[in-house]
């Protein structure tokens, strides 16, 4: 497209915005870009913002609607969040905050959502409430983006000897976020094939003809994950057999993180960043003080043979 052609339709957007008073945020027409602020304002909400009752019943949804008119949908977890409106423009967006009684002023970060209107064609005063969510694709990309490789260089230094074992499942949710949705269940048992294999050699094997199949599926970014991560999910086979499902996923870090999850969610917002890694550190102290820190995650005699018989070898 040439600049020509795009100054004229940016014209026709701010025409027809104009005309029907509807702005979104992600409007080429707005110049909108995010800040970072040193602390949140807080705002009481109008009304409480109480969670809803759960149900697996269809004859309660029957119930709660009580004869009127309702729609449906996937439920959302994200960021419960209050729109208010005002003359016909988005005066402030809020967190839910403590017991959802007072929330955090985010109209700042709110206002580069793409699909949150600036402007609306009403003057009447009133307030939307709803989650702000992302994308699955968009999920996955910034969890991708996050693999920095400082870490390792880091643990590297500490730890000469260590061995490095990327998360499988990781791995599969990466090659997921580019692998149409039809295709998914196939590629998931296609990835599963590699790690199923007995020893180091056959599980390369299998991920190369992985690798050509999903080549011959099309699937030429999926392919290319997989060839290029695949080495670094396969780290937990020189160790012994009996740990390989404890090592080669980071299920026991991501439990605990769901259990300080579970705890700060309670909170919901802290009054800064000391408040919440005091009460995180606390946790972690109740977890290394109780049966949590009793638990044997790995049964270590294995590895202490394995140890044992390769320095006889040697």
């Amino acid at each position: 497209m040439t600049d020509l052609e795009y100054d004229r339709l940016t014209e026709d957007l701010a025409s027809l915005e104009h005309d029907t008073g509807l702005v979104l945020s992600g409007s080429p027409t707005q110049k909108v870009s995010g800040e970072i602020l040193e602390s949140l304002a807080e705002v009481r909400h109008t009304k409480p913002m109480l969670s809803a009752g759960k149900t697996k019943s269809i004859e309660d949804l029957i119930r709660f609607a009580a004869g009127r008119a309702v729609l449906l949908s996937w439920k959302m977890d994200g960021l419960t969040l209050v729109l208010r409106y005002e003359y016909g423009k988005l005066k402030q967006a809020i967190t839910r905050g403590r017991e959802g009684i007072i929330g955090e002023d985010v109209t700042h970060t709110v206002r580069t959502f793409r699909n949150v209107p600036l402007t609306i064609p009403t003057k009447e005063s009133f307030e939307v409430r709803g989650e702000g969510v992302i994308s699955w694709e968009s999920f996955h990309r910034i969890n991708a983006s996050l693999e920095e490789s400082y870490t390792l260089e880091a643990v590297g230094e500490v730890f000469p000897e260590a061995k490095y074992q990327r998360c499988t499942v990781h791995l599969y949710r990466n090659v997921f976020s580019v692998t149409p949705r039809s295709k998914v269940k196939l590629v998931a048992k296609m990835l599963k094939a590699i790690h199923a294999q007995e020893i180091k050699k056959a599980a390369r094997e299998k991920a190369k003809a992985v690798v050509e199949e999903l080549r011959s599926m099309k699937l030429k970014e999926a392919a290319k994950k997989v060839e290029d991560g695949i080495e670094e999910t396969l780290t937990y086979c020189d160790f012994p057999s009996e740990h390989w499902t404890r090592i080669r996923t980071n299920n026991v870090i991501e439990r605990l993180n769901r259990e300080i999850r579970r705890r700060t969610r309670v909170v919901g917002s802290f009054p800064d960043g000391n408040s919440a890694l005091m009460l995180v550190c606390a946790r972690l102290r109740h977890v290394a003080g109780t049966q949590w820190g009793n638990k044997k995650y790995m049964n270590m005699k294995h590895l202490e043979a394995a140890v044992e018989d390769a320095s006889i070898a040697g």
